[in-house]
């Protein structure tokens, strides 16, 4: 026997063993790991021609099970570093690793069950070894497809659903792809540009009504043919100032409603053509309408009356036509004689009934009363408040004015205080108030032209003059207050 029969032999019977007692394993509880001795097979080819059970973990080099019988049954953990080929059925029930340099190869001839295959390394599959049947249904998504890689050839007809615009690149669809008629909801709005119109496309047919406007017409385009016979067209779209002549007037055509009143002057009128009958009888015609032939004599007696004389055609004075003093009270109209006939200082107590002036005849200043009354000082003092009585109503009438006057300067401020002139009777209320938050100048008035309440006066009704200080507070020096009120009676 030769040292490599000898070598082999030995392997063989190490491997039997492992066998042997991994089949007696399977009737214990608990599987016991023989590994085979990777230096003893490490460098040889390793065949079997029968069925080969391997429940513990086996390392061997090239593995090759062969034999139309052999079937590979794997119940433990293989490691191949070698070549592994099983020509016919492979089952692994445990984890097989085929990290690199762990596999080499793994090729299964055969009908096979892996239950795990992990692969940690670089494994390539044969080309167009994977076919329909290993593929799971379902289960290729987008990122596993090249792109460009599916071609109209590979779909179906009717499959593909509606096509969003989304899903068309700019530009994508040409007129050739399109069949058929493009209808109006295909086309947006203000899409078609004058470029896409081919010229003499677009007849009346095509336009909408009054959809033509005054800039669509190109200027001096329309001529009389354009334009309807039964057109109407209104005056007012008609530009004819200072355009109409006599050619354009038939004879006899203008009657007198169509001259505007006071249109016709004395260049219209031709000379010698007025007679009597064309002159009202009221048209009160004046010396300056009639000519200086006109004399006296060529008047009758009566022909002249109030209506045929002018209104201030009449004049008086010594150049007047009335004659001095023949003018007498029955000559002159009831309430005829207005405040611009009588002379300055023509009317004088002898010319005034007696009981007849009442107030109503008196200028306002006339009727105007003014009353003062002296406050003076009032001491500075926080947030209290001073009243005194003033005025006690003489007549009815209404308060025009009310004034407030200081001796010393008073520089306006925030919290200082207001003055104010109160109706103590009827209807209590505040006549007038003046705010120290402006100033006031030493011996000028402070004076209101517009009460703003309470100004309605009745006879006995009682004034108060206020002073309210504010939280600074303010001293008064020599207070005058003024009251203004006309009276009514």
């Amino acid at each position: 026997m030769t040292k490599k029969s000898a070598f082999l032999a030995a392997i063989l019977l190490v491997f039997a063993s492992s066998l042997v007692f991994s089949a007696n394993a399977k009737k214990s509880a608990k599987r016991p790991h023989y590994p085979a001795r990777r230096s003893l097979i490490k460098y040889y080819p390793f065949k079997l021609n029968r069925d080969l059970t391997v429940y513990g973990h086996t390392l061997v080099g090239d593995f090759r099970l062969q034999g139309s019988t052999s079937d590979m049954l794997i119940g433990g953990q293989l490691n191949v570093r070698g070549y592994l080929n099983v020509n016919k059925k492979a089952t692994f029930h445990s984890d097989i690793s085929a990290d690199k340099g762990i596999f080499e190869a793994l090729k299964v001839s055969g009908d096979s069950t892996l239950k795990d295959l992990t692969v940690s390394g670089s494994t390539t599959l044969a080309k167009n070894s994977i076919d329909s049947n290993e593929i799971l249904d379902a289960t290729i998504s987008t990122a596993d497809i090249a792109d460009s890689a599916i071609s109209s050839v590979k779909l179906a007809d009717n499959t593909i659903g509606t096509i969003a615009t989304a899903d068309i690149a700019d530009g994508a669809v040409t007129f050739a792809k399109l069949s058929g008629t493009i209808a109006l909801s295909n086309i947006a709005d203000d899409s078609i540009t004058a470029a896409k119109i081919a010229a003499d496309a677009v007849g009346a047919s095509e336009l909408a009504d009054n959809s033509v406007a005054s800039a669509n017409i190109a200027d001096d385009s329309i001529v009389n043919a354009d334009i309807n016979s039964a057109a109407a067209i209104a005056y007012s779209k008609l530009n004819l100032a200072n355009s109409i002549t006599t050619d354009d007037i038939a004879l006899d055509t203008i009657a007198a409603v169509d001259i505007a009143t006071g249109a016709v002057g004395t260049l219209e009128i031709a000379d010698g053509v007025i007679t009597t009958t064309d002159i009202s009888g009221t048209a009160a015609i004046t010396d300056a309408q009639v000519s200086d032939t006109l004399t006296a004599s060529t008047l009758t007696g009566t022909a002249v009356g109030d209506a045929n004389i002018a209104a201030g055609a009449v004049d008086g004075g010594a150049l007047g036509e009335i004659e001095d003093g023949t003018i007498t009270t029955d000559d002159i109209a009831l309430d005829t004689i207005l405040a611009a006939d009588i002379a300055t200082g023509a009317v004088g107590t002898a010319e005034i009934a007696d009981g007849v002036i009442t107030a109503a005849d008196l200028a306002t200043a006339a009727k105007t009363n003014i009353v003062s009354v002296q406050i003076g000082d009032i001491a500075l003092s926080a947030s209290a408040t001073t009243e005194r009585p003033i005025f006690v109503a003489p007549q009815s009438g209404t308060v025009t004015a009310i004034s407030f006057t200081n001796a010393s300067n008073i520089t306006g401020a925030v919290n200082l205080g207001t003055l104010s002139v109160e109706r103590k009777t009827a209807t209590a209320t505040t006549v007038d108030s003046f705010a120290l938050t402006s100033s006031m100048t030493a011996y000028t008035a402070v004076r209101d032209a517009t009460p703003t309440g309470g100004t309605t006066l009745a006879v006995g009704d009682v004034y108060s003059f206020k002073y309210v200080q504010g939280s600074t507070g303010q001293a008064l020096d020599e207070m005058l207050v003024t009251i203004e009120f006309t009276a009514s009676d």
